[in-house]
């Protein structure tokens, strides 16, 4: 038998010189490959794919990568090569969000957007948002915290501006106006504009430096002419005064004649009923009747209880201005429900009203009522009374009201009918 030797003369890859390797790249999202590498064999530089071939493991996310360089061709064995891969800095990140919003008294928390390129990242896989300063007016701030792929920090900042303003009322004044708006706690002051134009060209401004007053009369305009009005709030914040966006835009003509100086009639003091209480008021100006919904409104306040109610007439149209008047609400008329007589007395019982504070039973000798006499009850409750040590067999003359307390000042409601009793 013959044995014939056969001999490998290929060359080990290992024994290659290895030139351009990196011993770190920086993570972009797609594979990673060493393309600068040179493999020399002494004085012979090695070709790709055709004396060796170059695969890779883990060389995308950061971390630590691998490269395996298989010799081919006339050349065997294997090379494995690692390298970091170093997530990508933060800066090189574009960061969308929105920069100015209003105040809502709650924190304030914009939509944050972070792309790569074309990509989008990840919330809470490629980065975190933290917030700070986001309450109040001012300047609020981001943290854009990176993980993973990505590494460092992005500090953004947003300006938080006092909320729309809000016209709550306005109405026509002789040659100005009346405007109610919005209070806001959170204000420094508030800025009011009119102008005879709607774009506003060469309008008026007036500043109302405290966050409490927030109703305004402007006078001292030019009558029957159409005015056009907004307001904002400013916040000042140290030293910075921040502008909030306008109010819609109302408009007003003011009015021709002032209302203050017509007449009011037909006002009267009444009794409590329970109920809310009117008058059927008659309002002239310069001798002409005005007319009640088109020349002026009425409203009324605190009318149902017992006390001083208040009626406020409101210019309209061509009128403007304010008259205010008011008038009584007494308790309502008491009623002798029955009238006994006792041993030098009398019994009484009267109406029980929940209104009232308390009662006054008053009685003479004769109807005029000179040198009565009276007992106060003091409780609403107590609807009957015995009155005793008076003359027997003698005729008294009786009556009671109702009176109740509020607001440091005592009402009195209209006497009863007047009966009379024979005493015992």
């Amino acid at each position: 038998m013959t044995v014939q030797a056969v001999y490998n003369d290929r060359k080990l890859i290992k024994d290659c010189e290895i030139s351009g390797f990196k011993t770190h790249m920086t993570f972009t999202g797609y594979e990673l490959a060493q393309s600068s590498i040179t493999l020399s064999y002494g004085d012979t530089t090695l070709t790709n794919n055709k004396d060796y071939t170059i695969d890779y493991a883990d060389n995308i996310a950061a971390g630590k990568g691998k490269m395996i360089i298989t010799g081919i061709g006339g050349y065997s064995g294997t090379i494995a090569k690692a390298f970091d891969i170093f997530p990508k800095s933060a800066q090189l990140t574009s960061v969308y969000y929105v920069d100015t919003l209003s105040y809502t008294g709650k924190p304030i928390r914009p939509d944050v957007m972070v792309t790569d390129g074309g990509k989008f990242l990840l919330p809470e896989h490629d980065y975190t948002v933290s917030y700070s300063s986001n309450t109040k007016i001012g300047v609020g701030k981001i943290a854009i915290s990176f993980m993973g792929n990505y590494q460092g920090t992005i500090t953004k900042t947003f300006t938080i501006y006092p909320a729309k303003q809000e016209i709550q009322s306005l109405q026509t004044r002789y040659k100005g106006f009346f405007i109610d708006f919005a209070q806001k706690g959170s204000a420094t002051g508030y800025e009011l504009q009119y102008s005879t134009r709607s774009d506003f060209a060469g309008a008026k401004t007036s500043i109302i430096s405290s966050n409490k007053t927030d109703k305004k009369t402007v006078s001292n305009l030019t009558a029957g002419k159409k005015y056009y009005v907004r307001v904002r709030s400013y916040t000042v914040v140290r030293g910075k005064r921040y502008n909030g966006a306008w109010s819609d835009t109302k408009s007003v003509t003011t009015a021709k004649y002032d209302i203050a100086k017509a007449k009011v009639a037909g006002i009267k003091n009444k009794s409590f009923t329970g109920k809310n209480i009117t008058q059927s008021i008659t309002v002239t100006y310069s001798g002409k009747t005005l007319k009640n919904g088109t020349d002026y409104t009425v409203k009324y306040s605190c009318n149902k209880n017992i006390g001083t109610a208040k009626v406020t007439v409101t210019g309209k149209g061509s009128y403007g201005g304010v008259i205010t008047k008011s008038f009584v609400i007494t308790p309502a008329r008491q009623t002798i429900q029955k009238l006994m007589p006792v041993k030098k007395g009398f019994y009484i019982d009267y109406v029980q009203k929940g209104s009232a504070t308390g009662y006054v039973i008053s009685y003479a000798e004769n109807i005029s009522f000179s040198g009565a006499k009276t007992v106060k009850v003091t409780s609403n409750k107590t609807d009957k009374k015995t009155v005793t040590d008076l003359k027997s067999q003698k005729t008294y003359f009786v009556r009671v009201r109702s009176y109740t307390a509020t607001g440091g000042k005592t009402y009195f409601g209209q006497w009863s009918d007047i009966a009379k009793v024979y005493t015992k």
